[in-house]
């Protein structure tokens, strides 16, 4: 029977601890450990250890809950507000329950078998688990960016059918810093409103798809990803004249932008987009509406610049093109570029161009003065040549497609560890990737939830969410992603905090502060792209000491600022 109160206080640092009782066994695992049905659970004694988290960032962790009863058992789930002890309170409403579901890898894998992925959202608490099985619980924690800095308390009660209840106790450490509403790391994932129609069973260009694909969008924000294409403004062609209304769009606009987008795709140019071995379209060539097409690309930057929206647009013309397209493509750019200076070219640089040239290197370096955004496979990476580029004002993005395996990290697969998952992350920032392009996020030809190959040969690739009944359903690599843009962040924070501390050490007060915040920034944990840690607890460390010290340094700038 279940008779002792279980004391279970979570932390980043946490791996599998829990208690073992006759009938129940009960874990605590940190979110970054994918547990498969043969993992091996410690349910012996956990030590004590807490949650760290900066405010607006989300943290999980999942419980464990193990059936040795002959026959099938219900639990109900409590989850108490959380108090500090300057009595300030963390609302309950901010920690979701999902339920860990797993997809069967059976082909191309050298570690096939069942794979946690799916979290189904439970509403209720209410929880089922079949006699001689296991059930996995994902709880994600968000921090509101008013939460006040503290160490907040509380627990959840896992209460059993058959009258006994657990108490799980809870610690929350809030640091006094927040994340940015807009992520420094720069994003554009593909949303295919096609596949969404598909599965939710509505016709394409309804209201009732506009209406769920909106519902996508949201979940996209608040895991910190922006889509690539959103909305346009309503363009009408009046004699070969555009006429562009601006309205509706800038309301729409000012709402996304405030919800955080990085960045957004200018697709209402009325240029084609085309792809791999297609021939790019020409200017003025392919275009008896040529005058149309300038002025709506005049009219577009001219507005997105009154409105302050400018550096978020990009004008994404044509995806992976081949080589032999290059003059074409160079005078369609250069064409855009005289009629709009200011609207970035973006051009996804596939494998076709990445070939080498002789002594010149990868052959996409031709494009230079052309492009103003490179997206480049993170497996054909020339850092000498694109930071040149940045120099110059370019911006250096990155993609993983089912091309980019080991030993290369990816967010994708289903099959790699956390840490193959995650690391990329801090790759980019160490190596000064600005965004991350990916091509899409539902790509549901098959059915994912039963068959994760839904793309070439390749668990997870194309497909990093699910449908459900009413809207997305959410994935481990999903909330991976959002964790490995948030550890951006949190690098992103550590490097302005420096230069802020060494504005301030002058008379040498904080060079061993200063010393370990340089140390920790040079991101050990990464070699080069093939050459990383396997050490989920190594990272996770880091991770709170990077907190720790912009929390430090905050605080002494703070305190500067008002002696001041």
């Amino acid at each position: 029977m279940l008779t002792k109160k279980i004391l279970l206080v979570m932390a980043l640092n946490l791996f599998i601890c829990g208690v073992c009782y006759a009938d129940m066994k009960i874990a605590i695992v940190n979110n970054s450990e994918k547990i498969r049905p043969e993992t091996n659970i410690n349910y012996n004694h956990c030590p004590k250890i807490r949650l760290f988290s900066a405010k607006n960032e989300y943290e999980s962790f999942q419980l464990v809950l193990e059936n040795t009863h002959n026959e099938d058992v219900s639990a109900k789930l409590k989850i108490s507000d959380l108090f500090s002890e300057n009595g300030n309170i963390f609302d309950c409403a901010n920690i979701t329950i999902y339920s860990v579901k797993y997809v069967d890898v059976t082909k191309f894998s050298s570690n096939p078998g069942k794979w946690p992925d799916p979290l189904v959202k439970i509403t209720d608490n209410n929880v089922s688990i079949e006699k001689k099985t296991r059930i996995v619980l994902w709880f994600t924690v968000y921090v509101p960016s008013y939460v006040s800095k503290g160490i907040y308390k509380g627990n959840i009660a896992v209460e059993f059918e058959y009258g006994e209840s657990e108490n799980i106790e809870i610690e929350l450490a809030v640091w006094d810093f927040s994340l940015s509403e807009t992520p420094a790391l720069k994003t554009a994932f593909a949303l295919w409103p096609g596949f969404i129609a598909k599965r939710h069973n509505v016709p394409l260009e309804s209201k009732e798809l506009k209406a769920i694909t909106e519902i996508y969008w949201e979940n996209m924000l608040e895991h910190k990803v922006s889509n690539l294409n959103y909305i346009y403004p309503e363009i009408e062609n009046v004699r070969g004249n555009a006429k562009i209304d601006f309205s509706d769009f800038d309301k729409k606009m000012e709402y996304y932008i405030g919800k955080g987008i990085t960045s957004f795709n200018i697709f209402w140019s009325g240029i084609p987009y085309t792809y791999g071995e297609q021939k790019p379209s020409e200017i003025p060539g392919d275009f008896e509406n040529y005058i149309f097409v300038k002025q709506v690309l005049q009219k577009t930057e001219q507005h997105l610049k009154k409105r302050g929206w400018l550096e978020k647009g990009y004008i994404y013309l044509t995806d992976e093109p081949d080589v032999k397209y290059f003059n074409i493509l160079k005078n369609t750019l250069s064409q855009i570029n005289s009629i709009s200076p200011e609207i970035k070219r973006l051009v996804t640089i596939g494998y076709a161009a990445s070939t080498t040239s002789g002594a010149n290197g990868y052959e996409y370096k031709k494009l230079a003065g052309y492009v103003d955004i490179w997206v480049i496979h993170t497996d054909r990476i020339d850092q000498q040549f694109l930071e040149e580029r940045q120099q110059k004002g370019d911006e250096i993005w990155w993609y993983v497609t089912c091309g980019t395996r080991r030993p290369y990290a990816n967010f994708w697969a289903i099959d790699y560890t956390t840490v193959e998952n995650r690391i990329l992350f801090w790759q980019a920032f160490k190596y000064k990737a600005q965004g991350l392009l990916y091509w899409c996020i539902n790509y549901w030809n098959k059915d994912v939830w039963n068959n994760p190959v839904a793309y070439a040969d390749c668990n997870g690739e194309g497909s990093l969410i699910y449908w459900g009944k009413s809207g997305p359903v959410n994935s481990v690599r999903w909330e991976i992603i959002r964790d490995g843009i948030e550890d951006y962040e949190y690098l992103d924070i550590l490097s302005r905090k420096i230069h802020e501390l060494e504005a301030l050490n002058s008379y040498g007060e904080y060079s061993h502060l200063l010393a370990e915040a340089k140390r920790i920034a040079e991101i050990s944990l990464v070699s080069n792209m093939t050459d990383f840690t396997d050490n989920l607890s190594e990272l996770l460390k880091i991770r709170i000491q990077i907190g720790n010290i912009i929390a430090e340094i905050s605080d002494i700038v703070r305190e500067y600022d008002q002696k001041d």
